[in-house]
């Protein structure tokens, strides 16, 4: 017996120590590269930052995009169109990152469209969604 189950520790599972075969688990999806890199170097580390990290690189980048359009369409729908349509924008937007989150935690080897894809709908999804050479 080993040292953790004579203490009445539970030995760590095959899953949890990343030595399980985990071809069976999802055997149409192929192993990628990894698509951060090495980031020994990096400024962001993606792989290890925390969940409000993450949230806050997201809102930055939404609201750096998204301001820009703002201007033009309380202009073009007037104010009270223009703050609801915002609202309706953001609930919608809400919700599909938290749909995509859940998928990304349920998928963690997912990291393109083409893996979605597979996952979703099989090889024509991995098909129909990778770029021409």
């Amino acid at each position: 017996m080993s040292a953790q189950v004579q203490s009445g520790q539970n030995p760590p599972s095959n899953l949890e120590s990343g030595t399980a075969d985990k071809s069976n688990i999802l055997p149409n999806v192929k192993p990628t590269h990894d698509p951060f890199g090495d980031e020994d170097d990096a400024t962001v580390k993606y792989k290890t930052m925390t969940w409000w990290q993450a949230g806050m690189i997201m809102i930055a980048e939404t609201i750096s995009l998204g301001i820009l359009a703002l201007p033009k369409a309380l202009s073009t729908l007037g104010l009270l169109p223009g703050i609801f349509t915002i609202f309706f924008i953001e609930i919608v937007s809400s919700y599909t990152g938290y749909t995509i989150g859940q998928f990304k935690a349920a998928y963690v080897e997912v990291h393109t469209m083409a893996d979605a894809g597979n996952i979703l709908v099989g090889k024509v999804g991995t098909t129909n969604s990778e770029s021409p050479n």
